[in-house]
């Protein structure tokens, strides 16, 4: 599937990286920032992600973009901001026809174009983004903070995060807060573009049936960025001292209550260790044949859902499960009861089989869908690690049940969060 990568510096911290591929018939170039995230910071760069894409000097309105895209064979720009355990980033996205299918010469440099100046030449008056965009956008992010509490699962979700994180910043949230959105002025949050252009580390990734020479001088060309210094961002570290569980209580005008555990384990995601963790977590909670959900829900009637999942870049494992609020004692010594079966190997060479097969399906998918290949390939190489798919699925096959239960043995109890039914 992948014909090679390859990747150069284009100036200090800013690397260019060409995946190869003959899978796609579009080009998928993508801009990456990235920052520590921080607490006024995650707001600025939630606002700016929500206004980048609607205008630029040459292409004034929104409507004046989509008809250039809608010209370009109906290319597509999307924009967003994504928290990577205790770093955030912006990313700027456009999908775009393989010229290779049309008959235009110099077709790259229209879309390169357009991305580039989304970064280096946005519509700006008196020193700031245009103030009736800023303002629409600024009232979007508001309302989109404002209703994260309807999303019970996932609000329950950040309430474990902000408990087990209380004193470190992977607790905030990558939308940033009220307060610091309404702070922020078109002034402000054009200056902080200017920030990131100077400080923040920058990759670029192009996917599709492209070569580096072919791409290259196009983006040398409309890449006006030269530096001689930059911030890098340094690894944060995965390591946690629990002296105890900790507890967090809301109530809330709900049936349903929301249970959410936090576990922490002390293995990095580069560390060979992680891929039985991986499999313990999916095992524990992965899908229909998982020890939670055929013991806690289908035996027990328990819970109305029930999953875990890991996040590879802070090293812990969530267990969600919405249950009656009056079972939550039960609920709770059910799930420990599991996760402990699990740490003394307490499951099947089927069971296990079954959680391989839902990792790999998901691996397999990866390669189905180029926005979610270029995000593995951008999380792959925070890391350093290989693209290879197909060595990771071996590595899956191969990992054994002693390396599971090894593995598992390691997740300690760090956080019981609970959305509760009103007295």
């Amino acid at each position: 599937m992948i014909k090679g990568t390859k990747k150069m510096k284009l100036t200090e911290g800013v690397t260019l990286h060409v995946i190869q591929s003959e899978k796609f018939k579009t080009i998928l170039a993508g801009v990456y920032f990235k920052r520590p995230i921080l607490p006024v910071e995650a707001s600025y760069n939630a606002l700016l992600s929500r206004i980048m894409d609607h205008a630029t000097r040459s292409l004034p309105s929104l409507r004046d973009l989509n008809n250039e895209l809608e010209y370009l064979y109906g290319s597509v720009i999307v924009v967003d901001t994504h928290k990577y355990g205790n770093n955030q980033t912006i990313q700027i996205k456009m999908s775009f026809p393989n010229a290779k299918y049309l008959e235009e010469e110099d077709f790259y440099e229209k879309p390169i174009k357009i991305l580039m100046d989304i970064l280096f030449d946005p519509l700006v008056e008196d020193g700031g983004f245009k103030r009736d965009i800023f303002d629409q956008a600024k009232s979007a992010l508001i309302s989109e903070i404002e209703m994260r509490k309807d999303d019970k699962m996932d609000w329950a979700i950040s309430n474990c995060i902000e408990t087990m994180f209380e004193d470190e910043n992977y607790k905030i949230h990558e939308l940033g807060t009220i307060e610091w959105v309404k702070a922020i002025t078109p002034q402000s949050l054009y200056e902080h573009l200017q920030f990131l252009l100077r400080e923040a580390e920058i990759d670029i990734i192009v996917n599709g049936d492209i070569d580096l020479e072919e791409i290259l001088p196009v983006i040398q060309n409309w890449f006006r960025l030269e530096r001689t210094s930059y911030t890098p961002v340094l690894r944060a570290s995965h390591k946690k001292e629990i002296k105890k569980v900790k507890y967090h209580e809301e109530k809330m005008d709900v049936t349903q209550g929301r249970l959410v555990m936090g576990y922490h384990f002390d293995i990095a995601y580069d560390d060979p260790r992680y891929t039985a963790l991986f499999l313990a977590s999916t095992v524990l909670g992965g899908g229909g044949g998982s020890k939670l959900f055929t013991e806690v829900r289908e035996k027990e009637s328990l819970c109305y859902t029930i999953f875990a999942r890991s996040d590879k870049f802070k090293s812990i494992m969530l267990i969600y499960a919405g249950i009656d609020p009056d079972n939550y004692e039960k609920a709770v010594a059910l799930i420990k009861r599991e996760v402990l079966a699990v740490q003394n190997g307490d499951f099947t060479e089927d069971d296990l089989q079954k959680a391989k097969e839902v990792i790999i399906s998901s691996f397999l998918s990866i390669s189905d869908y180029q926005n979610s290949f270029i995000n593995y390939y951008y999380a792959q190489s925070q890391f350093g690690l290989s693209m290879d798919l197909d060595k990771k699925i071996e590595s899956l096959e191969n990992a054994t049940k002693a390396e599971v239960v090894d593995a598992s043995k390691l997740l300690q109890l760090d956080t019981i969060a609970f959305i509760n039914k009103e007295d």
